[in-house]
């Protein structure tokens, strides 16, 4: 199966403001783009032959073309929750090829792994080929989610391409107790041994846990002496 990869990443002034004890906003917004940039340097081009990142951050978007990542405005005025983000970028890479599967991805994994992806993409086309609407890998708690994936979804007329109703199809339900959500919906979750990818950054207890796994080299020089 191949794949196109799904970003999104919010507005950088509200960037991760749980870490605002540690690091200063500027400090803030180049670690959102340092994780981003380790997260696509996972999923490209090994996993996804493409990427698409939604993003109202003229920033974010400027990065994502620097990366080799398709970038995505959301709309002036529609700016709204991750899920609707990542329901435009379904449409988006539907509208593009509705032949491939669509891997979603949290920005901000600086410790994930390539073969982790590899090994949780071949277990989700696993489910995928057995029916299954999608497929998900729960963060290291087990409550929240961190990736998840879509099969092809090739359908006549084509899909419209800035409509996130196409995608309604697939359970979005990331934020607070999302792993419980997307399991009710129908989504199947993968279990494998892949620690980078359960750990998404929110808090100063997470940059503990990333930078023990072992960051990737963008997000690296950012957490020296920030993660005591």
């Amino acid at each position: 199966m191949r794949w196109t990869a799904v970003l999104a990443v919010k507005q950088l002034t509200d960037a991760k403001s749980r870490l605002a004890d540690r690091f200063d906003e500027a400090t803030r917004r180049q670690l959102v783009l340092a994780m981003l940039a380790d997260t696509l340097s996972a999923v490209l081009p090994e996993i996804a032959d493409t990427a698409i990142l939604v993003s109202p951050d003229p920033d974010v978007l400027a990065a994502a073309n620097a990366l080799g990542a398709q970038p995505l405005r959301e709309p002036a005025g529609e700016v709204g929750t991750i899920n609707a983000a990542f329901a435009l970028g379904l449409a988006a890479a539907w509208h593009a090829d509705p032949s491939t599967g669509v891997l979603i991805v949290q920005a901000d994994l600086p410790a994930v792994r390539s073969a982790e992806l590899a090994a949780a993409t071949a277990a989700a086309e696993q489910v995928l080929n057995g029916g299954a609407a999608a497929a998900f890998v729960a963060d290291r708690d087990g409550s929240g989610t961190t990736t998840m994936f879509a099969g092809p979804r090739a359908q006549s007329p084509p899909i419209p391409a800035t409509d996130p109703a196409a995608a309604q199809h697939v359970p979005l339900h990331f934020g607070a107790g999302s792993a419980a959500a997307h399991t009710a919906a129908g989504a199947v979750e993968l279990i494998g041994d892949w620690p980078g990818l359960r750990a998404d950054v929110d808090t100063p207890e997470d940059l503990l846990v990333v930078a023990d796994l072992g960051v990737g080299p963008a997000t690296r020089p950012l957490l020296a002496h920030r993660v005591c």
